[in-house]
């Protein structure tokens, strides 16, 4: 099912926390990890927890560095805690003052990154782009992967009460 559209079911409750945060570093970028699960398919991604920046992230106008070992334990925790059902299935940060939530070269670079990081547990990742200022625009993209080759798409954001 080549074609078949591919989901990022968000809960509000995630929204809201992106959002906030987005408002707090403004004018700066920020980001976080996104936790939750995918089917065994990979064509739905649904979010239910995330997490903001470590303390030892660094953030500016122009990019976002994570705090990797505080991102690490966050999703480790939330993992154990679960029993294993919600874990890491990507990244989300902000592009302030960007007038569409497009990946950058950068971003594109992350994903393929997180993928191969992962060793084997996350083929397929996630990322949540929060872009302008006092609109702000949501757009989620998903590394699709194949034996052969590997593509960035765009997916569509499904939001429910959670």
């Amino acid at each position: 099912m080549r074609g078949s559209v591919r989901r990022l079911w968000l809960a509000a409750s995630v929204e809201h926390a992106v959002l906030h945060e987005a408002a707090s570093a403004d004018p700066n970028e920020t980001g976080g990890i996104l936790l939750g699960y995918q089917t065994s398919a990979g064509r739905v991604t649904v979010v239910t927890d995330v997490r903001s920046a470590g303390p030892d992230a660094r953030h500016s106008r122009f990019s976002f560095v994570p705090d990797y070992d505080h991102d690490e334990r966050e999703a480790e925790e939330v993992a154990r805690q679960s029993c294993g059902v919600v874990s890491y299935v990507g990244d989300w940060h902000t592009h302030p003052g960007a007038t569409s939530a497009t990946l950058s070269a950068k971003d594109r670079f992350t994903l393929k990154t997180i993928a191969k990081q992962s060793g084997g547990s996350l083929h397929e990742p996630v990322m949540l782009v929060v872009a302008g200022d006092w609109k702000r625009m949501l757009a989620a993209w998903q590394l699709i992967a194949n034996v052969l080759h590997s593509r960035i798409v765009s997916i569509e954001i499904v939001r429910f009460d959670g």
